[in-house]
Protein backbone atom coordinates (compact mmCIF):
# COMPACT_ATOMS: atom_id res chain seq x y z
CA UNK A 1 0.00 0.00 0.00
CA UNK A 2 1.87 3.12 1.21
CA UNK A 3 5.42 3.07 2.49
CA UNK A 4 7.45 6.18 3.12
CA UNK A 5 10.78 6.56 4.85
CA UNK A 6 10.52 8.39 8.16
CA UNK A 7 13.08 11.01 7.12
CA UNK A 8 10.86 11.94 4.17
CA UNK A 9 7.96 12.58 6.54
CA UNK A 10 9.94 14.59 9.07
CA UNK A 11 11.08 17.11 6.51
CA UNK A 12 7.41 17.86 5.71
CA UNK A 13 6.19 18.46 9.25
CA UNK A 14 7.17 21.94 10.40
CA UNK A 15 6.09 24.25 13.16
CA UNK A 16 6.28 27.88 14.20
CA UNK A 17 5.34 29.28 17.60
CA UNK A 18 3.78 32.72 17.15
CA UNK A 19 5.48 35.21 19.47
CA UNK A 20 2.51 37.58 19.78
CA UNK A 21 -0.16 35.02 20.75
CA UNK A 22 -0.50 31.46 22.10
CA UNK A 23 -0.89 29.96 18.63
CA UNK A 24 1.03 27.10 17.05
CA UNK A 25 1.35 27.12 13.27
CA UNK A 26 2.02 23.73 11.66
CA UNK A 27 2.69 22.75 8.07
CA UNK A 28 2.10 19.13 7.06
CA UNK A 29 2.70 17.35 3.79
CA UNK A 30 1.66 13.89 2.61
CA UNK A 31 3.81 12.44 -0.20
CA UNK A 32 1.94 11.32 -3.29
CA UNK A 33 1.35 7.59 -3.64
CA UNK A 34 0.88 5.05 -6.39
CA UNK A 35 -2.75 6.18 -6.81
CA UNK A 36 -1.91 9.84 -7.45
CA UNK A 37 -1.84 12.94 -5.27
CA UNK A 38 -2.47 12.79 -1.54
CA UNK A 39 -3.54 15.48 0.91
CA UNK A 40 -3.61 15.73 4.70
CA UNK A 41 -7.28 14.90 5.41
CA UNK A 42 -7.47 14.50 9.19
CA UNK A 43 -5.38 15.04 12.32
CA UNK A 44 -5.52 13.16 15.60
CA UNK A 45 -3.57 12.50 18.78
CA UNK A 46 -2.14 16.03 18.55
CA UNK A 47 -0.10 17.10 21.61
CA UNK A 48 2.90 19.16 22.57
CA UNK A 49 5.03 19.17 25.68
CA UNK A 50 8.35 19.28 27.47
CA UNK A 51 9.31 19.04 31.15
CA UNK A 52 7.62 22.42 31.83
CA UNK A 53 4.38 22.44 29.82
CA UNK A 54 1.98 19.95 28.24
CA UNK A 55 -1.09 20.40 26.07
CA UNK A 56 -3.39 18.13 24.04
CA UNK A 57 -5.16 19.68 21.06
CA UNK A 58 -6.80 16.45 19.88
CA UNK A 59 -7.26 12.90 21.07
CA UNK A 60 -9.61 11.57 18.42
CA UNK A 61 -9.17 12.49 14.76
CA UNK A 62 -10.95 15.41 13.13
CA UNK A 63 -11.15 16.25 9.45
CA UNK A 64 -9.04 19.19 8.25
CA UNK A 65 -8.09 20.83 4.97
CA UNK A 66 -11.70 21.28 3.78
CA UNK A 67 -12.16 17.49 3.84
CA UNK A 68 -15.14 15.59 5.25
CA UNK A 69 -15.48 11.79 5.44
CA UNK A 70 -14.76 10.68 1.90
CA UNK A 71 -15.62 14.07 0.37
CA UNK A 72 -12.53 15.45 -1.32
CA UNK A 73 -12.74 19.19 -1.79
CA UNK A 74 -11.15 20.89 -4.80
CA UNK A 75 -9.69 23.32 -2.23
CA UNK A 76 -7.51 20.75 -0.42
CA UNK A 77 -3.85 21.76 -0.31
CA UNK A 78 -0.61 19.86 0.12
CA UNK A 79 1.30 21.09 2.02
CA UNK A 80 -1.46 22.10 4.43
CA UNK A 81 -0.96 25.00 6.87
CA UNK A 82 -3.06 25.27 10.03
CA UNK A 83 -3.12 27.40 13.19
CA UNK A 84 -3.92 26.00 16.64
CA UNK A 85 -4.78 28.16 19.67
CA UNK A 86 -3.90 27.01 23.16
CA UNK A 87 -4.10 28.48 26.66
CA UNK A 88 -1.57 31.09 27.72
CA UNK A 89 -0.77 29.12 30.90
CA UNK A 90 0.79 26.29 28.83
CA UNK A 91 2.69 28.59 26.48
CA UNK A 92 6.28 27.34 26.07
CA UNK A 93 9.05 29.72 27.11
CA UNK A 94 11.13 31.27 24.33
CA UNK A 95 14.45 29.49 23.88
CA UNK A 96 13.10 26.05 24.83
CA UNK A 97 12.55 22.86 22.85
CA UNK A 98 9.09 21.31 22.74
CA UNK A 99 8.05 17.92 21.37
CA UNK A 100 5.05 17.86 19.04
CA UNK A 101 3.21 14.60 18.33
CA UNK A 102 0.63 14.31 15.57
CA UNK A 103 -1.20 11.58 13.66
CA UNK A 104 -1.73 12.57 10.02
CA UNK A 105 -4.47 10.79 8.05
CA UNK A 106 -4.97 10.67 4.27
CA UNK A 107 -6.63 8.53 1.62
CA UNK A 108 -9.85 8.22 3.65
CA UNK A 109 -12.56 5.91 2.30
CA UNK A 110 -15.58 3.89 3.44
CA UNK A 111 -14.54 0.31 4.19
CA UNK A 112 -16.80 -2.73 3.76
CA UNK A 113 -18.29 -2.07 7.24
CA UNK A 114 -19.30 1.45 6.10
CA UNK A 115 -16.81 2.99 8.49
CA UNK A 116 -14.21 5.57 7.56
CA UNK A 117 -10.74 4.10 7.12
CA UNK A 118 -7.63 6.10 6.33
CA UNK A 119 -3.94 5.63 5.82
CA UNK A 120 -2.04 7.34 8.63
CA UNK A 121 1.37 8.15 9.98
CA UNK A 122 2.32 9.14 13.53
CA UNK A 123 4.96 11.87 13.40
CA UNK A 124 7.11 13.64 15.98
CA UNK A 125 8.89 16.97 15.74
CA UNK A 126 11.29 18.50 18.25
CA UNK A 127 10.41 22.18 17.83
CA UNK A 128 12.42 25.22 18.98
CA UNK A 129 10.43 28.13 20.43
CA UNK A 130 11.86 31.38 19.07
CA UNK A 131 12.34 34.35 21.37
Amino acid sequence: MYFFALHRWCQYFRSHWLSYAPILNITTYVPDGDNGPNYPEAFGHFTFGNDQVKHRFLRNPIFVNDHYCTYKSPNETNPYVSYWKYNEDVRPKPGTWVGIWLAIYWGCYYDHYFEISCCHKNVFLNSYVDG
